[in-house]
């Protein structure tokens, strides 16, 4: 009887491994969180969001994980807390910049002290999302930091997406741009909105628009999105090159959907391990072992 519960709980724990090399990120098209491995490229879904959402962008703080829905493509503007195990998605108080009005909300991230977006406060005037911020997901308050210059990048200084980098202290923002066929890549002082383009990454070579980012050390991991054609996308690696970022390789995605936000995914149960033999452990399972 104890060799057989040894060999249950080993075989628990074979059922339902980590999976260290999965991405979080949003299929827009089921609202669900789903997991992508960032090697493979594979898609398992979590769970449904329950509210519907069309371009949305994601951070970890704290141990919390945080989707902001943007305003514009059918999302409404708001910050939400997610369940990392079901994809629930909870909706936090509204966001407020004293003085201002917040029209649209396209980049979320954090460094060491919080959460940080980038928001379009002039309603009417080309969703130029260049005012950085810091988040109170308490209160929905946005606290102003520097502003992206309107002569920045493609866009007149609109980011699309983003990451903190620590190493360098600075916003590495993200301005996707199908006119000039690619993302370009850019350093950018929070404090001062200082905007200096260090790298670009060609559409045909992402097979897609590089619109959200994380960044573990020397390596830029992105879910390209908005690829003609209908294409699922792919999962985007840069490396960083001196001080600037460079194309490294492409995965493409091959299960339908449009996915936007990425986040590493704390390494757990993916829901398609659950599929394989001996997923789901049983009387019947434990008697084929001995």
């Amino acid at each position: 009887m104890r060799d057989r519960l040894v060999l249950c709980a080993a075989v628990s724990l074979v059922s339902c491994v980590g999976v260290a090399g999965d991405l979080f990120t949003i299929d827009v098209d089921t609202d669900q969180l789903v997991r992508v491995n960032d090697t493979t490229a594979a898609v398992a879904p979590v769970g449904p969001l329950g509210v519907d959402v069309g371009n949305v962008d994601l951070a970890w703080f704290d141990g919390v994980l945080y989707m902001l829905s943007s305003g514009v493509a059918g999302s409404p503007l708001g910050l939400y807390q997610l369940d990392p195990d079901s994809g629930a998605a909870s909706v936090l108080p509204a966001l407020e910049l004293p003085g201002e009005t917040i029209e649209v909300a396209e980049v979320l991230t954090a460094d060491g002290a919080g959460l940080l977006g980038v928001f379009d406060i002039d309603p009417g005037g080309g969703n130029r999302s260049g005012q950085i911020g810091r988040i109170d997901p308490a209160t929905g308050l946005v606290t102003a930091f520097g502003v992206v210059p309107p002569d920045a990048l493609f866009d007149g200084g609109d980011l699309d997406g983003g990451a903190f980098d620590f190493d360098s202290n600075r916003l590495i923002g993200l301005d996707a741009d199908g006119a000039n066929g690619g993302t370009a890549v850019a350093s950018v002082d929070i404090a001062t909105g200082a905007t200096t383009q260090i790298g670009f990454v060609a559409e045909p070579d992402a097979n897609g628009f590089v619109v959200d980012a994380l960044i573990e050390g020397n390596a830029m991991i992105a879910v390209a999105v908005d690829v003609p054609g209908g294409s699922a996308g792919s999962v985007v690696r840069m490396v960083r090159d001196g001080t600037g970022w460079s194309f490294g390789s492409s995965v493409p995605i091959t299960t339908p959907g449009r996915y936007f936000g990425t986040v590493r995914a704390p390494a757990g149960c993916n829901a398609a391990d659950l599929a394989e033999p001996f997923g789901l452990l049983d009387l019947a399972d434990v008697n084929a072992f001995t």
